[in-house]
């Protein structure tokens, strides 16, 4: 670790950066005064904290526990020290790794277990993944991947997972850590896991050491890694930059993005950027409307512009890089096509304009108002992007800017046409939230919408994944515009490239040196 001077870093810390990296801060547990800790870059809050090889940030506050955990800083460290049954990589695709293979039977699902050791030795056993199971379901972190995951049992050495609705990709909701049972019953507790490092040190000095029993581990180069109290949000850019820590990670969550000088990686995330559609719209109701609307707006300038790069385009409610989608020739953005939207319209017979140059449907000016939340400056400027997109091809649309609860109410009691929203699908691309009735986005929706039958059959795999999409596309419930991005930034004493995923921010910090 690079020795950063006291006066070169008293001068760093007064021209702190503006910004935050949220999953690295965590307000709503963090404690106070302990800032001149951070700012002197003392560990785990203490001079005398071991000193490891690289340095990650933490919330003193919060629980060290995933189970308990309740801010991302610590969620992310589970994976250091817990291994999961499966790991979804980038393309969204779920990899073994505690598990030997799953057999999905309609609504179970059958995992048999590697030969894996915790880090004290004992032999991880159906038992324990069945112990995690239910502590994961109660938990702030698992417990919305897993709420179609109705329960768990063993089965001799293997674990049966029952489903209330069918998902041929339940696999991948399995990501929840593995721990050796009851050693995680409370916040408290100090969880044995199989990952790579093992938690170490004291409650108030805690550290990760090499786990000798996991081969990837065992070969890691950098033996040991110290953890830096970070309950100030303001101070995580800065202690990158003087070298208190070596890696951060921002979900972007707060809608902007300030540039930092360290290695910065893209990180996909689930996360869809929409139009919800309020179906009850006179205008809207209109097929032939919702199709002229996703048809005329250019999704790559709103993921390159409004986003700053930090998201990718999609027409569709699946990851672009989903590798189900590439393994079925789906292409996820049909190219932009002003023009198809206003043959769209002209064969729906929506061709007579009013002296404003607005289009009329039934005699009656198309006019559209458009809500947004005021607290995200990517979805403004897309909500911006949006509006003078559909007014290129006659529509009249107003941008209402509205504080969060006033959003929240007019999508809740229906008073808007379109509003642009974002969800965090899970990895199992579960579009329940969306298309069932009582799903926590199934907003301005008909029942009756075909989109929601054809999901239904699809996920029970009576249907494909090309009939979806061809439905969903004619009867657009809502409109997918993109995917939004998170970034990992890394300090210079990293010399390997890093590889970030959202289930495992330190997907090969065996390979780091």
């Amino acid at each position: 670790m690079k020795k950063i001077k006291f006066f070169a870093a008293i001068l760093l810390i007064i021209a702190l950066l503006a910004g935050t990296f949220s999953a690295c801060s965590d307000d709503d547990t963090a404690p106070t005064g302990e800032t001149v800790a951070v700012q002197n870059g003392e560990n785990s809050g203490s001079a005398s904290s071991s000193k490891g090889e690289i340095t990650f940030c933490y919330s003193k506050s919060d629980s060290l526990n995933p189970f308990f955990a309740q801010g991302v800083t610590n969620q992310m460290l589970a994976t250091l020290y817990c291994d999961p049954l499966f790991k979804v990589d980038n393309t969204f695709t779920a990899k073994e790794v505690i598990a030997e293979n799953a057999e999905i039977n309609d609504k179970r699902v059958t995992v048999t277990l590697k030969s894996t050791q915790f880090s004290d030795g004992s032999s991880v056993t159906a038992s324990d993944v069945k112990y995690s199971f239910d502590l994961a379901k109660k938990s702030t972190a698992y417990s919305a991947a897993l709420s179609n995951v109705a329960s768990a049992s063993v089965s001799g050495s293997k674990v049966v997972f029952n489903l209330s609705v069918a998902d041929k990709y339940a696999k991948n909701v399995l990501t929840f850590p593995i721990v050796k049972s009851g050693t995680a019953d409370d916040k408290d507790s100090r969880p044995i896991g199989s990952g790579r490092y093992k938690l170490d040190g004291t409650a108030q000095n805690p550290f990760f050491s090499v786990n000798t029993k996991n081969t990837a581990g065992n070969s890691a180069h950098f033996k040991t890694l110290s953890l830096l109290n970070l309950p100030d949000s303001d101070a995580l850019i800065n202690s990158l930059q003087i070298g208190n820590t070596d890696f951060i990670f921002d979900d972007l969550s707060t809608g902007s993005y300030k540039r930092i000088n360290a290695t910065v990686k893209e990180v996909s995330l689930n996360n869809m950027v929409f139009l919800g559609v309020n179906s009850s719209n006179e205008f809207l109701a209109n097929d032939a409307i919702r199709q002229a609307v996703s048809a005329a707006i250019d999704r790559n300038a709103i993921a390159t512009t409004a986003y700053q790069g930090h998201s990718v385009a999609s027409a569709l409610p699946f990851h672009p890089s989903w590798s189900e989608l590439s393994a079925a020739s789906i292409d996820p953005l049909p190219d932009y096509d002003k023009t198809k939207a206003e043959t769209v319209l002209k064969d729906a017979g929506i061709t007579e304009k009013n002296n404003k140059n607005v289009l009329l449907f039934n005699k009656k000016p198309i006019t559209l108002k458009l809500i947004v939340n005021e607290n995200n400056s990517f979805r403004n400027e897309a909500a911006t992007l949006v509006s003078q997109q559909l007014e290129k091809i006659g529509f009249d649309v107003t941008v209402s800017v509205l504080s969060n609860e006033n959003y929240i109410n007019a999508i809740k009691s229906g008073k808007y046409d379109l509003y642009l929203g974002e969800i965090k699908l899970s990895d199992n691309m579960d579009l329940n939230p969306l298309l069932k009735k009582g799903g926590s986005a199934f907003y301005g929706i008909k029942e009756d919408n075909a989109a929601i039958s054809a999901y239904e059959s699809f996920r029970s795999s009576q249907t494909d994944l090309n009939q979806f999409c061809d439905t969903f596309s004619t009867a657009l419930p809502f409109i997918p515009l993109c995917f939004r991005n998170g970034v990992s930034a890394y300090s210079s004493d990293i010399s390997s490239d890093v590889i970030s995923y959202d289930s495992d921010k330190f997907y090969n910090i065996e390979q780091w040196s």
